[in-house]
């Protein structure tokens, strides 16, 4: 659950940048995603990474685990501002691609050191393959099937709305 928003999130977002303007994305070029995902966004994501690592070493991570959780799923809401707006511009993309990357980073820390925290004893090494595996493998089915249910309702509603169409399959727009 911890990483369900964002992974619900990663299903989604290329598309909806790259998708055009009459289709209810942002209609950026694959360079500029390029930039803007892969440059701006990796900054913001290692940069948060760096700074959650530097507070819970000096704080220890029970004082930063619910502020690394709000982290990790709050700057969800870049993507409903850019739903809304529509706006393409490469600056006003890149920085919430960098917020929201910069409170992954932050989140992600916490879920890091949880895990290697839980895997002590005599299988170190499995327990924490265990563990890294539960935490990106878990509901792959759910969040694509959340990603075709995106196209149905577009980007806007389908950031809104957490359902699933009963019979699980989407079908298309009229």
């Amino acid at each position: 659950l911890y990483r369900f928003p964002e992974a619900l999130l990663n299903t989604m977002t290329k598309t909806f940048i790259l998708r055009p303007n009459s289709q209810g994305g942002l209609g950026l070029s694959p360079q500029e995603y390029g930039l803007a995902n892969g440059t701006v966004g990796l900054i913001g994501l290692l940069l948060g990474g760096i700074l959650g690592g530097y507070l819970v070493s000096r704080d220890g991570m029970k004082k930063w685990l619910w502020p690394m959780v709000c982290a990790i799923t709050l700057p969800d809401v870049v993507y409903i501002y850019l739903s809304y707006s529509l706006n393409s511009d490469l600056f006003v993309v890149s920085s919430c691609l960098f917020v929201e990357q910069f409170g992954y980073g932050l989140g992600f820390t916490v879920l890091t050191l949880y895990m290697l925290f839980y895997s002590q004893g005599k299988f170190k090494t499995s327990h924490y393959s265990i563990c890294t595996g539960i935490s990106s493998g878990h509901g792959v089915g759910i969040y694509e099937g959340y990603a075709g249910l995106s196209h149905v309702l577009h980007h806007r509603d389908a950031l809104l709305h957490h359902h699933v169409p009963r019979n699980g399959i989407p079908e298309d727009r009229p």
